[in-house]
């Protein structure tokens, strides 16, 4: 009988411990921190080693989207994050899906949040198909702490998940409205026509740098205004739009994707009637711009629900000068709650984050069973 024994020799990605775990993928033994590392569903998930990722992205420190509108130099932080993408969707015809993308910012935040390097990455990253990006995003972002860096990989992320239904709804508002990377601040965008138009100051004599990818039919300049066809004012949609009942805007006739006592946040026009300050000043029957009423006090919502109605990513317009408020803690763990975003619950004025909520009933979901 012959016997078969993996080879102690060491692993070639960390070159320190010994490679005990044959990777398919390296077609090598590996150490087991390297390959919890390392790791893809793209190219691991046949592995016996394999184990779904359990890192919590959306517990991650980010900026709102309001802090990315209005705090100087986020927007122009998110753009090489964003328009690299757009790059990699662009070289493989448009069909980057939403996933992928969503992984690539995921990646991001590994290295970025987690720690993570791109030797240790180096297969996922290949997997993925995403060097440029990696490249794109350490070259442009050099010298920006890394915390802040994780915390505008966090809001490009909770855009994406919040805007895609599965398919290429938010790559295709991307390229619309961000574009293929050329250089810092030009996006190569790409209209529903088909057509495409860089947009951003160039000096024509400034040639692009040689690390830099000239993209075919790229033409410097400023987009030059044109009329366009009507767009949904949160998501730049332009098929299957109706005007909002409260403020008369374009906007995505989409009720009738919302699925009843789901809870999601998948319909602009359901989210724009029934999570803004807006939506409720018309329910109410209150006459006049909303901004402007005496009848639409914030002591009915809450200071924090109040300023979350006025100031979210559903509102045309947002309010202005918002007041403060103290944060909302779990009376169960202390954890701060945010209740326009998280899940929570509520007994005699006190609120319970979803953890403790969910401890709190199987606690008296056994005492019942006891009894």
């Amino acid at each position: 009988m012959t016997a078969y024994r993996i080879s102690m020799s060491k692993c070639p990605i960390c070159n320190e411990r010994k490679g005990k775990r044959q990777c398919r993928v390296r077609n090598a033994p590996i150490c087991s921190p390297c390959c919890a590392a390392i790791r893809a569903r793209e190219s691991c998930r046949d592995c016996g080693f394999y184990v779904a990722p359990t890192r919590d992205y959306d517990r991650l420190p980010r900026y709102s989207t309001r802090e990315m509108e209005d705090v100087e130099g986020l927007e122009a932080m998110s753009f090489p994050i964003e328009a690299s993408v757009c790059l990699v969707d662009r070289e493989r015809g448009y069909t980057l899906s939403d996933e992928q993308a969503i992984a690539m910012f995921e990646l991001l935040l590994d290295i970025y949040a987690f720690g993570g390097t791109r030797q240790l990455l180096a297969d996922r990253i290949h997997a993925l198909g995403c060097e440029e990006v990696v490249e794109i995003v350490e070259r442009e972002l050099a010298g920006r702490p890394r915390d802040e860096i994780a915390k505008v990989l966090g809001a490009v992320r909770f855009v994406a998940r919040r805007r895609t239904r599965g398919g290429r709804e938010h790559m295709r508002v991307l390229q619309e409205f961000c574009g293929a990377f050329v250089r810092t601040g030009i996006g190569l965008r790409r209209y529903p026509d088909g057509s495409e138009l860089a947009v951003g100051e160039i000096d024509g004599a400034d040639e692009l740098r040689p690390v830099e990818r000239a993209i075919e039919g790229f033409t410097g300049g400023t987009a030059i205004p044109h009329e366009e066809a009507p767009r949904c004012g949160l998501c730049g949609k332009t098929g299957n739009l109706t005007k909002t009942e409260c403020c008369g805007r374009w906007i995505c006739d989409d009720e009738d994707q919302y699925e009843m006592f789901s809870y999601a946040r998948n319909s602009c026009s359901r989210n724009h009637r029934r999570l803004t300050l807006c939506g409720q000043h018309h329910a109410e029957g209150h006459a006049g711009r909303w901004q402007d009423c005496g009848r639409c006090p914030e002591s009915s919502l809450g200071t924090e629900m109040f300023v979350w109605f006025g100031t979210n990513e559903y509102n045309f317009e947002k309010l202005p000068n918002p007041p403060r408020f103290k944060p909302t803690h779990c009376a169960g763990c202390g954890r701060v709650i945010r209740l326009g975003e998280d899940g929570f619950s509520m007994q005699e004025e006190r609120y319970y984050c979803q953890r403790c909520s969910t401890a709190r009933i199987e606690g008296l979901a056994r005492n019942r069973h006891g009894r």
